[in-house]
């Protein structure tokens, strides 16, 4: 069978609802050797004279069409939005290849208008170093405004690029941990005070939990902080004793300037003193993330707390009832209890993903379970910069820290994530833009009428072409959606997060996984079909009432903006979420059901 017989039979096919799969192939393509299909990551290629390329998707390194970090649009795609991931194959071959391309369109939803519209956008590029960013002002560029994000960095007059807080705020995360205070101001008659710490940027808040009877407290906790040009150029942390009876008494103050943040790049256990107070100092670290970096992924760090020694008997009658926590930015894990004990054998294993959010230090921390307050045991704080750089420890015996004594037996190791590429974006106070005129003529993008459209696939000629991605000029529309649940597993009380996530797209879960949120997947995926960029609400029966839990959209690019919280206050005692998303202006609901749940994570009345 010749090249052209492969078209028709795709063009036969193309309104008979046929999905592409390995059987289908095999059937109609059996004189045909070099064919793929990968399922998972819905790709595949029909191709001529041993031409076998190195085919990939592409999440986050440089590409001709997309930043899916930031949700910058190239201006050569005109009016085009993307509908699919982005596409890539090796050069090389002298035979034709038809690519198969995942999409996320609901195709039986559309209308001949719509599905006309349906293209492939593509272009041919040797190597990523070819494309140029340039800047250039908004002036005169159609359209370009609402398609970019405030800048990442500024130029100065002389060309450098410099960081700027103030009027011109390079766009990114502050990661703040404020470990511990130091000689707390002691306001109470009777007892020490029962300290808590509050961070604060603009209407971001993160509060700590109460260290109880300590003028010396250890929090070790973490607030990310995004930062754009109309933010503070403070953060802002206070002190507060909690008194059960009137209000609570303020303990002091300190502020961190984002200035002198990005130009330090980060702060590593400095001792800040508290102002409007008589005594006091907290131990802080700080780090600044690039918008671009914010989702990247470091790699996983394994950890096992094997046992500990000689630890504290604070109780005048009996041992203590020991467990260890161990934490990671807003990630915590909470071993079993060894009942009294003073030498506990835990084994206890936990695995973090380790992200450019995460702070530089992990935690480990002893508790006395008690009735009421556990008590405090002592705490290790370690470096997992040098974690990474030896990516193994074992069987390290480590002194616990604020405590009388004891010492726990630890063993880590690191595995790196894969290396991605960095696009890199030159600005001005205008905004990022990548400039059009030298990509259309240096690398211009066409966009391609499939041969065959179905609802999940299209199908394109390869030619010269290597870099490919499903378009249309239509901004709302119908798309295959999965309503997915996550929770912060290491949280009891945590909410449950509902995103509603494009069905095409293999790592759509996993990256909000590695999202930064210590977030895991809960539940099953709910199928729905949803139209691009249109506002839902989503509504839920809850305790037998019919509760908003706010809005919800699906974008086709760009990092994850939308999710609603399923609270504890919501919570009823069953394994699922009763679930009814309809448009504002309309009463008829487009989606009603139930999204399960995990029976290990299973939804507990409140």
């Amino acid at each position: 069978m010749d090249f052209d017989s492969w078209i028709q039979v795709f063009s036969q096919n193309r309104n008979k609802g046929v999905l592409i799969d390995e059987s289908f192939l095999k059937e109609n393509f059996q004189d045909v050797v070099n064919k793929v299909y990968d399922k998972n990551m819905g790709f595949g290629y029909i191709s001529e004279n041993g031409y076998n390329p190195k085919a990939r998707i592409i999440l986050q390194a440089k590409n001709p069409f997309i930043d899916n970090d930031t949700g910058l649009l190239s201006p050569a795609l005109g009016d085009h939005l993307p509908y699919s991931q982005i596409y890539n194959l090796a050069y090389g071959g002298d035979g034709r290849t038809l690519c198969i391309l995942r999409h996320y369109l609901n195709v039986a939803g559309m209308g001949e208008e719509e599905l006309q519209s349906i293209k492939v956008a593509s272009c041919c590029l040797e190597t990523m170093d070819s494309m140029k960013c340039a800047v250039e002002s908004l002036e005169g560029v159609e359209g370009v405004a609402e398609r970019t994000f405030s800048m990442q960095e500024e130029v100065s007059e002389n060309g450098d690029h410099t960081n700027a807080v103030g009027d011109s705020f390079v766009q990114g995360q502050v990661v703040l941990t404020v470990h511990k205070a130091s000689n707390l101001e002691k306001k109470d008659f009777f007892g020490k005070s029962d300290p808590y710490v509050v961070l604060e940027h603009g209407t971001q808040k993160e509060k700590s939990e109460t260290v109880y009877n300590d003028q010396d407290p250890v929090w070790h906790v973490t607030g990310c902080f995004d930062v754009h040009q109309q933010s503070s150029n403070e953060i802002t942390i206070e002190v507060f004793d909690e008194d059960t009876i009137g209000k609570d008494d303020y303990l002091g103050k300190a502020i961190i300037d984002i200035q002198e943040l990005f130009e330090a790049k980060e702060f590593f256990n400095k001792w800040v003193s508290l102002e409007k107070c008589k005594t006091g100092e907290i131990l802080v670290s700080a780090k600044f993330i690039p918008l671009q970096k914010i989702i990247r992924a470091v790699g996983q760090l394994s950890l096992t707390v094997q046992k500990a020694k000689k630890v504290e008997k604070k109780k005048m009658m009996k041992k203590a009832d020991p467990y260890v926590v161990i934490k990671l930015g807003k990630d915590n894990y909470k071993s079993e209890t060894v009942n009294s004990s003073q030498s506990p054998s835990w084994n206890y294993m936990v695995a973090f993903d380790v992200m450019e959010t995460s702070p530089r230090q992990i935690t480990f921390e002893v508790f006395d379970d008690d009735i009421g307050h556990d008590a405090t045991l002592g705490n290790i704080t370690l470096d997992t910069e040098t974690i990474f750089k030896n990516q193994k420890l074992e069987d390290l015996w480590v002194r616990l820290e604020n405590c009388k004594s004891g010492e726990l037996l630890i063993s880590a190791n690191f595995t790196p994530a894969p290396e991605v590429e960095e696009i890199e974006i030159v600005t001005n106070n205008s905004a990022i833009i990548m400039k059009q005129e030298e990509i259309a003529a240096e690398h211009s993008i066409k966009f391609i009428d499939p041969i065959y459209c179905d609802d999940e696939f299209v199908i394109v000629e390869k030619k010269i072409d290597n870099w490919f991605m499903v378009v249309s000029t239509h901004p709302n529309l119908p798309i295959n959606v999965n309503l997915v649940p996550f929770k912060q597993s290491s949280d009891q009380n945590s909410p449950i997060y509902i995103y509603p996530l494009q069905m095409g797209g293999f790592h759509n879960i996993k990256r909000v996984v590695h999202s930064g949120r210590g977030l895991r997947q809960c539940g099953y995926e709910k199928p729905c079909i949803l139209r691009s960029g249109q506002e839902y609400q989503f509504w839920t029966d809850t305790q037998g009432d019919n509760f908003n839990l706010g809005n919800v959209k699906t974008e086709t690019w760009g990092p994850d903006k939308s999710w609603v919280l399923y609270k504890p206050e919501h919570f009823k005692p069953q394994d699922y979420i009763e679930a009814t998303l309809r448009m504002s202006d309309q009463q008829d609901p487009v989606f009603s059901g139930h999204i399960s749940l995990y029976d290990r994570l299973r939804v507990d009345a409140a």
